[in-house]
């Protein structure tokens, strides 16, 4: 051939088949989707087995570990307080050290997150020999039309098949790690009606769930690489400029157009973070559950001891002095005794309760979880002095009033939002209630 003659493929099949005709889409592309796309499942699902086995093997570290202060990695899984404050080493700083602290990330759960990210980057260089990166105007991507083998005419549909199977892994660890905290569900369950010397064993099994939960919160923060499969091959701040690039301007309804849009790119992610955040949730409730009954329990103690009369003596009492008339005009003056300070058994109780919630890292806890803790925390409360009341019958005056001012101080306390306004009006008329008993009484 003379290579100053350049014929154009389209033409060259109009000639000879009278047709166009594609090489790739005729031949080759089902074959290399079918094999390319079960090439990519398998290795997501590897990916997914090596993350459950990072994470059994965490665990099993986690439990080892425990008494070894020696072992830094397994002290600041148990109590992220001390991650959170410790000083920043020159280890630590080169992975974002005060971004990890900010999202109670742990160093173990920062390992496996990155360990997981570099296998899925893994999986994305191979994926980029069939993937065209290169971008024309709008984000439209460039390839050539009038050629015989266009491998990467089907970008969106290996894109497609990355982000299915990127959601198949996450949605696999998911389950694995929901079927660990059923397991963790019914080893508590068990532990409850056993005996005290077990307790060791359940905070084990407590950390355990904890642990569980903060790698699902920060699997989708530490892996960009999910990030970008989950999303298409984009990024969420190209997807955010994209769609305001578009967006028309001073146009009624544009911004229910542009967040349209910008769910449907992001559909996948949203997914797996809601999946993600549910198992986060789940591991987190379990704990919540815990910790509320092990502080009740004591604050129950406290109220059906004999102490609690000498404790409620302790407390500093006010003297109010109060100006009045008789009918016939006299002024009169009396003084009334008040509480000046709740109880010292409440005190303690308030105390290891922002103990535990700071010790699994309280600024970073989810909204959801706080307020369940918070709500369920209060009724196990009002149900304590509720039984307290019943059993202990008629009580002085001073020890009415005492209680009195220790409830009515929790329930200031605590009630702190109004997102859940129904629960907490179910909360306050109990408390009128047990007020009203104890007026009667």
């Amino acid at each position: 051939q003379d290579s100053q003659c350049h014929i154009p493929w389209s033409a060259t099949c109009q000639s000879v088949l009278g047709r166009p005709l594609s090489v790739w889409d005729e031949f080759i592309k089902a074959l290399v989707l079918e094999q390319l796309q079960a090439i990519l499942h398998g290795q997501f699902l590897s990916v997914a087995n090596q993350g459950e086995k990072l994470l059994a093997s965490a665990l099993q570290q986690l439990t080892d570990n425990r008494g070894n202060t020696g072992n830094e990695d397994g002290s600041f899984d148990r109590d992220v307080a001390l991650f959170v404050w410790s000083e920043v080493t020159s280890s630590l700083t080169s992975c974002n050290s005060l971004g990890l602290r900010a999202r109670a990330c742990t160093p173990s759960a920062s390992r496996i997150c990155s360990n997981l990210d570099s296998q899925f980057g893994d999986i994305l260089k191979d994926a980029q020999h069939f993937l065209c990166t290169e971008k024309g105007e709008g984000g439209v991507t460039i390839s050539a039309q009038d050629v015989p083998f266009e491998k990467f005419s089907d970008t969106r549909d290996i894109q497609t098949a990355l982000q299915s199977s990127g959601s198949l892994s996450v949605t696999r660890v998911c389950l694995w790690v929901e079927h660990e905290l059923e397991n963790l569900e019914e080893i508590l369950r068990q532990a409850k009606a056993s005996s005290p010397d077990t307790a060791i064993e359940v905070e084990n099994h407590i950390d355990s769930c904890v642990f569980l939960g903060r790698c699902c919160h920060s699997v989708l923060e530490e892996c960009p690489n999910l990030q970008w499969i989950l999303l298409g091959g984009q990024t969420l701040d190209s997807i955010h400029h994209s769609s305001l690039r578009r967006a028309p301007r001073r146009v009624r309804g544009s911004k229910l157009v542009t967040d349209n849009s910008i769910a449907s790119l992001t559909s996948q992610l949203d997914e797996a973070r809601k999946r993600l955040n549910s198992v986060y949730v789940a591991a987190f409730r379990l704990w919540q559950e815990w910790a509320c009954g092990v502080l009740t329990d004591h604050l129950n103690h406290c109220l059906q001891s004999n102490d609690v009369v000498s404790m409620s003596n302790a407390t500093a009492w006010e003297s109010i002095k109060l100006s009045e008339e008789t009918e016939g005009g006299k002024p009169i003056q009396s003084t009334i005794e008040v509480p000046f300070q709740v109880s010292v058994f409440v005190m303690k109780f308030l105390f290891g309760l922002c103990q535990e919630i700071n010790r699994i890292s309280s600024h970073a806890l989810d909204r959801t979880v706080g307020q369940d803790l918070v709500r369920v925390v209060f009724e196990k409360v009002v149900s304590c002095y509720e039984r307290y009341h019943t059993r202990r019958g008629r009580i002085s005056q001073r020890l009415a009033v005492q209680n009195w001012f220790d409830v009515n101080f929790m329930c200031q306390l605590f009630n702190t939002s109004k997102d859940d306004q129904e629960v907490w009006n179910v909360c306050c008329w109990k408390v009128y209630v047990w007020k009203q008993c104890v007026l009667v009484r």
